[in-house]
């Protein structure tokens, strides 16, 4: 028995000394030099699929977003596409297993508006870089500034002493940046507008009543006023439409009642003027009330044009401006 395993092991010995040598020759072969290994496809194209918004748009003096999150679509040799999204791997950017070189625009200055991400193969290898699309904005304008309703304009109470027809009126002079509304009449910005009630002096063509700019025309090329005596306060806009209310609804003159002092003493208190009495028929009364609220011996008036003289029809809210008879002017 001992005989017939001897044999046995013999024989298995004799077996694997032949194999042995003949395994190391194939492996041998399988990594000889010269073998070519299994062959890898080549990266021939790419082009970009999607880029999120962090890179699309960048700020005033800023820099676009690093492009992780950009979707790539790899193109290989052997005809095979792969979509990837750039990744930051230890500093680094790839695509999947491709590096990609990123080409910043740190440190340039005033970049705006939309990016448009651009991609380039270079020896094989993906280059990325920005291209910007958008002009330079224009700088935002600034915000109008809200009106100060409490300096709408300078309102002044003015009396003239000329020989044996004296008159007392209104002016208005606009303190805004803007049209500002007087009864009937509009404004401009830069401009001021008399307002009077006058009846002996105008053409019977346009009868009596309330007048626009007669007494600034008059003032500045006639020189028919003089003696002047005047107070002024600045008024709000709410003080200069309950004196517009008050013009709009009394398109009036009478001789002995509601004349040219009535009137303009009535504007004045409706703006919240020191307070003046209206007496009517006597100028001078109003004058002499007016030396005790610290009037003034003169007055800057614009010099309005004939076309700026207007006489108001009607009363309400049907009441309008036309311009006056060149009759009336003088």
């Amino acid at each position: 028995m001992k005989r017939i395993l001897s044999a046995i092991l013999a024989a298995a010995i004799l077996i694997l000394g032949c194999c042995l040598p003949v395994y190391s020759l194939v492996s041998d072969a399988d990594e000889a030099p010269g073998e070519p290994a299994e062959s890898q496809a080549e990266l021939t194209g790419a082009r970009i699929i999607s880029i999120p918004d962090k890179n699309k748009t960048v700020a005033k003096d800023g820099a676009p977003e690093d492009p992780d999150g950009i979707v790539l679509l790899l193109v290989y040799s052997d005809g095979t596409e792969k979509e990837e999204e750039i990744k930051e791997i230890g500093g680094e950017f790839f695509a999947g297993t491709e590096k990609v070189e990123y080409i910043g625009k740190e440190g340039e200055e005033k970049l705006y508006g939309e990016l448009t991400a651009r991609l380039t193969l270079k020896d094989g290898e993906i280059e990325l870089s920005y291209e910007f699309t958008s002009p330079e904005p224009e700088e935002p304008e600034e915000p109008e500034k809200p009106d100060d309703e409490s300096r709408y304009a300078e309102m002044s109470l003015v009396s003239n002493w000329n020989s044996w027809q004296p008159h007392v009126f209104v002016y208005f002079k606009n303190l805004t940046d803007h049209d500002i509304t007087v009864g009937c009449y509009t404004c401009p910005a830069g401009q001021g507008v008399s307002v009077g009630s006058l009846g002996l002096s105008v053409s019977d063509g346009d009868g009596a009543g309330i007048y626009y700019n007669i007494e600034t025309y008059r003032n500045a090329h006639t020189g028919r006023y003089r003696g002047i005596y005047c107070i002024s306060k600045v008024v709000s806009k709410s003080e200069l439409e309950n004196v517009s209310d008050f013009i709009i609804n009394h398109n009036k003159w009478e001789f002995f009642i509601l004349n040219c002092c009535w009137f303009a003493a009535k504007c004045w208190n409706a703006g919240g003027g020191a307070y003046i009495l209206p007496i009517v028929v006597f100028p001078s009364i109003t004058r002499i009330q007016m030396l005790f609220h610290h009037s003034t011996r003169s007055i800057d008036m614009y010099a309005a044009p004939a076309e700026q003289v207007m006489r108001q029809v009607g009363e309400g809210s049907s009441a309008y401006c036309k311009v006056a008879d060149t009759a009336s002017l003088t």
